[in-house]
């Protein structure tokens, strides 16, 4: 997702006038690196006859929702049901422009701002409306996902609410004269907001504010790694990232990166940090506190600009929105690019993944939601062991497996304990285990063991 700022002046979600992508140009095939491509188009929502240059979306993965924030001018809801296709749209206030979900609970987020309100649902179902209270402007919104409970930031306060359901469970005053944005690590329970105008992050433990940090010029994102509880401020003016320690206390390191860094996101998985430099046409992959590796976009085919990375951590997949394009990186290789067929002033405003599916989801300035399958995983097919299956001592058992490419990906290769078609060993009573590893073009390797048990 991307930062954008409000009527109000200050960067306050992480969405918006970001990359120039047409629905047309999204249907050109990618530049590919191997023989299959990396992402390809599924189809196209209708989820606002008006369209916004505030569109916003998150996923619920587990439930196979999608719910799109600042459509139809800001006034209403969009929710599109993955599994059938159905769109629902939903009347929730005039300045909906943000939406987080709770995988936990399912229940999604969006606090309107006008209405000094925010909207909670789960599926279409509106479950009910939190009253923030008069003077109250409520926008940005993160949850924490071992919890469920979401943070809302009131930048008129500045306060920052928690929500449990439709229910207020704190009100917590910041410091400053107005904070922007809400990130949470859900391992650690820290919550950290960004003050855009003071150059500073406030972290927060419960209801007490442990860090009163300055961090660089103009802030715009926070991503968090979840493997170090390290959290990585992007700040756009200043060409460099502040870490801040895991217990929230202290800035550890300033680590510089390209020009006019915008937006960040981390890999929980591996904990690398993917910050995309607007200004220097590039991505700074980062490690701890150290850049491991830049990642230059090109100008030919054009797809220079980066704006927003999104990651996938089960394959190491990174989707970087770009001015001119669309590009794909795998962990620090930049795999395929997309660039645009023309200019047409349409704005891809924000882009979310779907974790279980495989699936992006990027908003356009014109109301589409534009639906994408990336690199699914290879599968691996074991005849024989069987698992479970029960064998004679000494007795002929030869290996069968073979491995199957997953959508848009490519297996390069498929090794097993024993080569396929070679004897497996039953000399011996007793339980054994035969494994097969699977590496494909774009994503990690899938292992898959068999146990298998020799009998008298």
């Amino acid at each position: 997702m991307c930062a954008r700022r409000s009527s109000r002046g200050r960067v306050v979600v992480r969405a918006a006038v970001c990359a120039a992508l047409t629905a047309s140009a999204l249907g050109v095939g990618i530049a590919r690196a191997g023989s299959a491509d990396p992402v390809s188009r599924v189809k196209a929502f209708r989820v606002s006859s008006v369209g916004s240059a505030e569109m916003v979306a998150a996923v619920d993965s587990r439930r196979g929702f999608v719910y799109v924030a600042g459509a139809d001018d800001n006034s209403r809801i969009a929710v599109v049901n993955e599994r059938t296709g159905a769109v629902h749209l939903i009347k929730a206030g005039s300045a909906a422009s943000s939406v987080a979900v709770s995988l936990r609970t399912g229940d999604a987020y969006i606090p309107d701002g006008d209405a000094g309100a925010v909207t909670v649902m789960k599926g279409d179902r509106v479950l009910g409306t939190v009253k923030t209270g008069a003077g109250s402007y409520p926008d940005s919104v993160a949850v924490n996902q071992s919890t469920g409970r979401a943070y809302v930031i009131d930048e008129a306060g500045p306060v920052l609410f928690e929500l449990s359901g439709t229910a207020i469970r704190r009100r917590i005053p910041l410091p400053g004269a107005g904070s922007a944005q809400v990130a949470v690590d859900s391992v650690n329970g820290l919550v950290y907001v960004l003050d855009y105008g003071g150059d500073a992050v406030y972290v927060l433990k419960g209801a007490t504010v442990v860090g009163d940090l300055t961090v660089g010029r103009s802030p715009s994102d926070i991503a968090i790694d979840n493997t170090t509880g390290l959290a990585y401020v992007v700040n756009q003016d200043s060409d460099n990232v502040s870490v801040i320690s895991a217990d929230g206390k202290r800035v550890i390191a300033t680590v510089q990166v390209g020009g006019a860094p915008q937006f960040d996101a981390a890999n929980p998985k591996t904990g690398d940090i993917y910050v995309a430099n607007q200004g220097s046409n590039s991505v700074s992959v980062l490690k701890r506190t150290s850049v491991v590796a830049t990642v230059a976009f090109p100008t030919k085919p054009k797809v220079d600009t980066p704006y927003l990375p999104s990651v996938d951590p089960s394959n190491g997949i990174v989707a970087v929105s770009t001015a001119a394009g669309f590009g794909v990186l795998r962990d620090t290789r930049l795999i395929a690019t997309r660039p645009l067929s023309g200019t047409t002033g349409i704005d891809a405003t924000d882009i979310s993944v779907d974790r279980v599916s495989r699936r992006l989801f990027l908003t356009l300035s014109d109301g589409e939601l534009l639906e994408l399958q990336g690199p699914a995983a290879p599968r691996i097919d074991v005849s024989a062991p069987r698992s479970g299956g029960r064998y004679l001592l000494d007795s002929a058992l030869l290996a069968s497996y073979h491995c199957v490419a997953g959508v848009n990906n490519r297996v390069t290769r498929c090794d097993g304990t024993v080569h396929d078609g070679h004897p497996l060993f039953t000399g011996r009573v007793g339980q054994h285990t035969f494994t097969v590893h699977a590496h494909s073009a774009y994503g990690s390797p899938v292992t898959r063991t068999v146990t298998y048990r020799v009998i008298r």
